[in-house]
């Protein structure tokens, strides 16, 4: 339950911001591709369409324009995730052994005076 919750906020972030992944488009778009083709006249009849309504829904669009810029828009946020993480997680220790109690003594100083900034 703890990494369901902890998940549901940042997809559904992604999602009401507008942007798709890649590998979710690898399903819903075929498969809407498959009901295009495949879909009884019943189908379109309860949809309130018709297959040619999504004249532009082929497999050529889906791989050159959909496929391919989702996919470097994928690429290019996980890398920068990637260099977050990297920037946070690779920098200097602030509180090493020799300094530990001096620097933790300056934050609570500095925490009982709010209106100043603590900078290392």
């Amino acid at each position: 339950m703890d990494k369901i919750s902890g998940i549901i906020f940042p997809i559904s972030a992604f999602v009401t911001m507008g942007f798709e992944h890649c590998v979710a488009n690898m399903y819903f778009i075929p498969l809407g591709l498959f009901i295009k083709s495949g879909a009884d006249t019943g189908f379109w009849l309860k949809a309130g369409k018709a297959a040619g309504d999504f004249a532009g829904l082929t497999w050529g669009n889906f791989f050159l324009v959909n496929l391919t810029t989702v996919s470097l828009g994928n690429t290019i946020g996980g890398l920068m995730v990637g260099f977050m993480y990297w920037v946070v997680y690779n920098r200097k220790n602030l509180l090493t052994d020799e300094n530990q109690q001096e620097l933790l003594k300056k934050l609570i100083e500095k925490g009982r005076r709010k209106h100043e900034r603590f900078e290392a």
